[in-house]
């Protein structure tokens, strides 16, 4: 998928969120799937970086749907020393 693309899927999924015809149920599964990738981010971040996890991490990170509470622990990840420091 080039980046026109992308963009252009982006756009749509934006417009679709501010339609009256779009449940509530849809809109709360598509954040819930935006937070889920996030969480996904953070572990893979860590994981390439040769951070081990603890399943108490894991648990936290996945069970995390504040979108601004995981885009600050990836950017954490991608400077700490240990698993630890994300949440300090």
């Amino acid at each position: 998928m080039g980046p026109h693309l992308v963009w252009v899927r982006a756009w749509e999924g934006n417009m679709m969120m501010d339609s009256p015809y779009y449940s509530d149920v849809m809109r709360g599964a598509f954040v819930r799937g935006k937070a889920e990738g996030k969480a996904e981010n953070v572990l893979l971040v860590l994981k390439a970086r040769g951070i081990e996890a603890t399943d108490e991490h894991r648990q936290r990170i996945e069970g995390c749907t504040d979108q601004s509470q995981l885009k600050i622990w990836l950017q954490r990840a991608v400077t700490a020393q240990k698993a630890d420091e994300l949440f300090a």
